[in-house]
């Protein structure tokens, strides 16, 4: 049996980008001799902290530390620090997100961006190449794009996913909805009519609520033919897992979202094996295409489309004869 051994200490924060405190420093003192020359000033830094316990993680913990101070169009002073993390390249990550965050939807936006990391974990792949020096091109866009901010403040619509299209608008991609921050359309919703390439205006997007109910399911496999012939899918978390597998994120579905299936091999294992490992490929990209609030009707179209569609590609595969039935359950 091992032990962990927890030993209290004093707390002691510490900077890890001194060379980026020097400058926000520098840019304070020469903010405040030019008067004249009303800047904002930005700092974007990685800090580090000492926990209250040592684990076998160590007691170090990281986060990002976003500082600005605003000047148009009133003087006002904005501070937002990202989760603690156990390694310093994830914490980098988030001090790229916040100040991304920041240059594209202003000070909403990053305080919800905020928010949306502390529940975000960070892949190998996704801080690979992690560097405190990407922060500094960061910081001078930051700076350059809030300059040119205009005093009117920016509307920010609910859920992830949304991307800049043009300076007045916002793209949620796998939907193909438009949400005007400002001008005559601002804080209504819109899509392009693929023909006519007319703008036709929409209802907002479904906002997600938490049910408070709680799903449970478990899958056991038996023998037959002397082998397993049926796989099972268990789903429980759609949006988790959407982020995680499909690298996009499902934030206007209510809470719990769940799918199940079971793929009963005929002749063999392959045709289910194959489909339960693309079910989900084919069931989280048709849910992402919709925002709105889903019918009962819709969703018994979207997963029937899913089977069609797994269904041709397995009689395009060397599984063609092994054959396999489904049943799936939806729960949103």
């Amino acid at each position: 049996m091992s032990a962990k051994l927890t030993v209290p200490i004093s707390r002691k924060t510490c900077s890890v980008n001194r060379a980026s405190n020097l400058a926000f420093s520098q840019r304070v003192s020469q903010a405040s001799l030019e008067s004249d020359r009303q800047q904002d000033i930005v700092q974007v830094t990685v800090k580090s902290e000492e926990s209250d316990v040592i684990t076998e993680s160590g007691s170090l913990k990281y986060y990002a530390d976003f500082h600005a101070l605003l000047t148009k169009p009133m003087c006002k002073e904005v501070s937002v620090q990202g989760p603690r993390r156990d390694n310093k390249a994830e914490a980098i990550k988030d001090s790229e997100v916040l100040g991304r965050a920041f240059q594209s939807e202003g000070e909403q936006g990053l305080k919800r961006t905020a928010e949306q990391l502390e529940k975000r974990q960070w892949s190998e792949k996704d801080v690979a190449g992690a560097s405190e020096s990407s922060l500094q091109g960061l910081l001078a866009g930051v700076v350059a794009t809030n300059a040119a901010r205009t005093p009117a403040e920016r509307l920010i619509p609910p859920g992830e996913g949304w991307v800049r299209f043009s300076d007045e608008m916002l793209w949620e991609p796998r939907s193909e909805v438009y949400f005007s921050q400002t001008g005559s359309w601002a804080g209504k919703y819109s899509m392009q009519d693929s023909k006519s390439k007319q703008w036709q205006e929409v209802d907002a997007p479904h906002v997600s609520e938490d049910i408070p109910i709680a799903v449970r399911a478990g899958g056991a496999n038996i023998l037959r033919k002397g082998a397993k012939l049926d796989r099972t899918v268990l789903l429980p978390e759609l949006p988790k897992i959407a982020r995680l597998a499909m690298k996009f994120p499902l934030s206007f579905l209510d809470s719990p979202a769940s799918a199940f299936a079971l793929f009963q091999g005929l002749r063999s294992a392959e045709a289910a094996d194959w489909c339960a490992k693309n079910f989900h490929t084919k069931l989280i990209p048709l849910l992402a295409k919709k925002i709105h609030h889903w019918e009962t009707q819709e969703l018994q179209d979207l997963l029937e489309r899913v089977l069609r569609e797994l269904d041709a590609e397995v009689l395009k595969s060397p599984h063609a004869f092994s054959g396999s039935s489904a049943i799936v359950a939806l729960l949103l």
